[in-house]
């Protein structure tokens, strides 16, 4: 997922095969405060007895023991947030301490709850309280911070989440406490949490992050479970269906996003750019100018919006959105691209020229401005043996792409190589391209020549 470093708060996700770019929202931003907990699984976690009561079971097995005949429980993750500013100056044997404290504090909480506790890894723990709702766990978790407060330089942040929920086992509950952890730690060190739509949000983010789109577009789908208004929950599952490919699905949730919210710039964006893969370019400009409207200074706003002009052949129209996104990130390989293909359609040769250069300069291998800069080279009578070797190039990039294709039968006749023009330009006919005249025109000009030597030898 490439970073969009001039907005912090989104990214863009980018489909390497396709191309195709969605924004979303970045909930998985990691915590502070190490490696996020749900990156792992409770089993990779290590859930190690601790404490007398314990004795050999692991926290899981006594919970499921524990919880076998009640109908409702609450469970807690707790993990200790040594404060980042003197964590570094920290004793290791303070910092022991501190957690050994900590798990006191728990124990003796769970006991007089009739609980259980245990250690899940290191100075993190689970304690399930038989019989508790959310609004009791939460207090439970209230006074084990205020307690914990007590100890100097350390705090705790507390996930909790509760049985029954959806149609989750009571083996997913200290999961889904940990994924509320997750979720606390956005807020700093002494949070607390209880599992919500959008802790799921942020654990599909961190899935899809992962390259599990189909586990995090489940992930949201169950978060619009608990809350069907959640903006974001259908704007995310919407960039799950459209990397998946059903645009269709993918719009349906983008249009549902905006429906909750009609200044929802990423939503915006994204159904714009489903509208675009779908062929409706005016529905596409529709929603990318409403969403440049509420903010120009996004970078992918500005330049579909410009890039999606210029296909239409409106390139006058998409200059200023693509100068705009350069601006935004003159790092742009793309961006170039398509600047230089709107100065080319514009009849600006020389800025198409340098704008293809500075495409080609972010990446050598892109076939399209190499075969455009190629072809202008010859057109200008410059540098003709490079203008042959980039549209040659840019045919070994993409040997199946009839316009460069094209384009090198046209530099190749230019340097006098008329059989392999005429190779050149029946594979773009092949593969799409309009050349029969041209192929006609050269079998004609080549026959010509044919007789002239036949005549010259005679």
């Amino acid at each position: 997922m490439n970073s969009n470093k001039y907005n912090p708060d989104q990214e863009t996700v980018t489909e390497p095969e396709t191309d195709r770019e969605f924004l979303l929202e970045r909930m998985g931003r990691r915590s502070t405060f190490g490696h996020t907990p749900e990156a792992e699984s409770i089993e990779q976690a290590g859930l190690l007895p601790a404490g007398p009561h314990v004795s050999d079971d692991t926290f899981l097995r006594r919970l499921k023991e524990e919880t076998t005949k009640v109908r409702r429980f609450g469970v807690l993750v707790v993990k200790t947030d040594f404060l980042s500013g003197e964590e570094k100056h920290q004793d290791p044997d303070d910092r022991v301490r501190h957690t050994e404290n900590i798990a006191r504090i728990v124990e003796d909480v769970c006991r007089r709850e009739k609980g259980v506790w245990g250690e899940i890894a290191g100075e993190m723990f689970g304690c399930c309280l038989p019989g508790s709702d959310i609004k009791t766990s939460l207090a439970v978790s209230r006074e084990i911070q205020q307690q914990v407060g007590c100890l100097n330089n350390c705090r705790v942040s507390i996930g909790a989440a509760i049985y029954p929920m959806l149609d989750y086992g009571r083996e997913k509950i200290v999961e889904n406490a940990r994924k509320a952890l997750v979720h606390a730690s956005f807020f700093g060190p002494g949070s607390v949490v209880a599992f919500d739509a959008v802790s799921l949000n942020i654990s599909g983010d961190v899935l899809y992050q992962g390259g599990d789109v189909a586990a995090a577009a489940k992930e949201f789908e169950r978060g619009l479970e608990i809350d069907p208004g959640e903006e974001n929950l259908h704007n995310s599952l919407g960039v799950c269906y459209g990397v998946q490919g059903d645009q269709h699905k993918a719009l349906e949730a983008f249009e549902k996003a905006i429906k909750l919210n009609p200044d929802n710039v990423m939503a915006l964006h994204n159904a714009g750019y489903s509208k675009s893969i779908l062929n409706d370019t005016e529905g596409a400009l529709a929603y990318f100018l409403k969403a440049h409207e509420l903010d120009g200074d996004l970078f992918e706003v500005s330049f579909h919006t410009g890039k999606l002009l210029v296909e239409a052949g409106r390139a006058e129209e998409g200059q200023p959105f693509l100068e705009k996104a350069l601006q935004l990130n003159p790092d742009s390989g793309v961006g170039y691209f398509f600047m230089g293909e709107c100065y080319r359609e514009t009849g600006k040769p020389d800025q198409a020229i340098r704008a293809y250069e500075a495409a080609v300069k972010s990446n050598p291998n892109d076939a399209g401005a190499l075969s455009a800069l190629g072809l202008l080279y010859a057109e200008k009578d410059e540098n003709p043996e490079i203008s042959l070797l980039f549209c040659e190039k840019s045919v070994e990039l993409a040997p199946e792409n009839s316009l460069h294709l094209y384009r090198l039968g046209n530099v190749l006749q230019k340097h006098g190589k008329m059989n392999q023009a005429l190779d050149m330009f029946e594979k773009a006919q092949t593969f799409g391209y309009d050349a029969a005249e041209r192929i006609a025109t050269l079998k004609t000009e080549m026959e010509k020549f044919s007789c002239l030597d036949v005549y010259n030898q005679a």
